[in-house]
């Protein structure tokens, strides 16, 4: 008879709103999405990420909350964030809120195409998670500096950029 590993957990919410996570979240929605106010947002451990090929470690990612999910625990979007970077004790506050800062920067309310945002039958805002765009980078780290390790290549190569647009 063969045992069977346990299976991994590669998630966990963080029920705790009063959780540091949860005061930058709020905080960079008031400061710089307060379109984002108006939906409800879960923030959940994510386990195990490894680099990939090229060494680039995810630290965080947004999801939209599933139909289920939806009814469930009544968010619209699940915000992943890797726990072994987030508790790492090299990982300054200054890192942590260019993680949340740069996630958030993906959320979008869905709009129609006369720019009405979209809500299903419940009355809910439809979400959108959108790629990482060059204008969205840019504003995150023109917010949060290159406070992250896998900024350095980014620095040199933006560093100029950002000399020449404030002079």
């Amino acid at each position: 008879m063969s045992t069977k590993k346990p299976i991994k957990q590669t998630y966990s919410f963080i029920d705790d709103t009063t959780h540091e996570v949860y005061r930058i979240v709020n905080s960079i929605i008031s400061s710089h999405y307060p379109d984002l106010v108006q939906i409800k947002l879960a923030v959940a451990w994510r386990y195990g990420w490894k680099p990939d090929a090229d060494g680039n470690l995810r630290e965080s990612q947004a999801r939209k909350a599933s139909a289920a999910e939806r009814q469930i625990h009544d968010f619209d979007v699940i915000l992943l964030v890797n726990y072994e970077v987030w508790n790492d004790n090299d990982t300054k506050l200054a890192h942590k809120e260019y993680i949340i800062d740069d996630v958030l920067s993906t959320v979008r309310i869905a709009v129609d195409k006369d720019g009405d945002e979209k809500k299903d039958e419940s009355g809910k805002f439809q979400i959108r998670i959108a790629k990482h765009d060059f204008s969205c980078t840019m504003a995150v780290l023109r917010r949060r500096g290159f406070c992250t390790p896998h900024n350095e290549i980014a620095k040199r190569i933006i560093s100029p950029l950002f000399n020449e647009s404030s002079s």
